[in-house]
This record gives structure tokens, sequence and C-alpha cells, in this order.
């Protein structure tokens, strides 16, 4: 749905990165959904299991069923981005039997392989060192959308923003949690209208890449 609705009409979905970002945000609400389900049940019985359940399930694999999820948002993405028509079928299909594959993976160690601890064990090896490599190619794309954004803005300077504008919204402190909220904070309009231009100048600057591709 958000792919259809991106595509013809809101095109919230500005590339890769949005794609695995909403497509994360998905399988944390499914996660903790079925977290709630699994470790209530679990607490029913009594004894510890409800807490070794919790702290399997969401302190050591709680991002697993994101990262699942973000790989179908990012064959979204990728296809909202290309004009490829074959990639534009492709990469959404790619997407989504990464995150069945990956998901069967899963479920496979911890229900087949589960005899001693090996399954869990090799489990948490592979999906560390998954989550890992995904975490450094969110941070690789957030990179390259902060220069789509540069090069966007920086022939608005002086006409909708001041330089000192375009450097906060460019700088890679910007990829520090609350770095942003307290600069804005001390902007002259406040944090609600510094922030809504700030996005809107983000929208801008893909806006012009959209227009600036070819067909």
């Amino acid at each position: 749905m958000l792919w259809l609705l991106s595509s013809v009409w809101l095109h919230e979905v500005d590339g890769p990165l949005d794609g695995a970002i909403y497509g994360g945000v998905l399988g944390l609400g499914f996660t903790l959904t079925e977290d709630v389900l699994y470790v209530g049940y679990a607490a029913a019985q009594g004894g510890t299991q409800a807490f070794a359940l919790y702290l399997v399930r969401t302190v050591a694999a709680g991002l697993s069923h994101a990262s699942f999820t973000a790989m179908t948002g990012l064959g979204v993405g990728v296809a909202l981005e290309t004009r490829s028509p074959a990639l534009k079928i492709f990469a959404p299909i790619a997407g989504w039997l990464s995150a069945v594959g990956l998901h069967f993976v899963h479920n496979f160690l911890v229900t087949f392989l589960y005899d001693g601890g090996v399954g869990l064990l090799a489990k948490f090896l592979l999906f560390w060192t998954f989550d890992l490599l995904f975490f450094v190619l969110v941070v690789t794309l957030a990179v390259r959308d902060r220069s789509i954004v540069l090069r966007g803005l920086i022939d608005e300077v002086g006409r909708l923003l001041h330089p000192k504008e375009l450097a906060r919204t460019v700088s890679y402190w910007m990829f520090v949690p609350l770095w942003n909220f307290s600069n804005l904070m001390g902007s002259p309009g406040g944090y609600g209208a510094s922030r809504k231009k700030q996005l809107a100048l983000i929208e801008l600057a893909f806006l012009k890449r959209r227009r600036a591709r070819p067909v």
C-alpha cells in the first residue's frame, strides 16, 4: 500500500533509505505485537520463563523482524527511485524474497536446530552480523542522501535559506540523535517552524532530483 500511494500520490518514499526505514518500523510493530503475545503467554504459565523469553526475543534479537521487513522496504525504495522498468519489478520482489529467506533461516535455526542451544547460538551470531551489516548499509544510504540534499539546495542559498541553514541541514552531526533537535530549539523561529522549513527544503532537494532525471 505504501508503495502504491508513494508511486501515484504521496511520494513519501524518496529512495532506498526511506524504504528501509519504513519497512523497519513496520517490522518493529510486528515484533512488539508478537513479543507481547509470547511473553504474556509465558508469564501466564508462571516461573522465570517469561523473563528469559523477554531477554531472548526483545533484548538479544529485537531487531530481527525489523531488518527482515526493512529488506522489503529497501526493494520498494529502489523501485521507486529507478527509471529501469525491469528493476521496478525485480527490486521489490528481490527485497521480499530476501525478507522471507531471512525469516525462514531465523525460524529454522531456533526450531529445528534448537537441541543443546546450537541453533539459538547460530541464530544470534548470524543475525547480529546481518544487523551490523545492515546498519552499515543504512549509514551509507544516509550519506548518499546527504549528498543529494546538498546538491539540491546549494543553488538555493541566499534565496530560500541562509548558508548556516544549509550547513546545519547537511551536517554529519545530523546522524547523532537529538543533535538537530537541540540546534533547532535555539533557532529564532523555534523548533516547530525551523523543523518544518528544514523538512520542506529536504523534500525540495529530492523533488528537484526527480525532475532532473531522464524519463
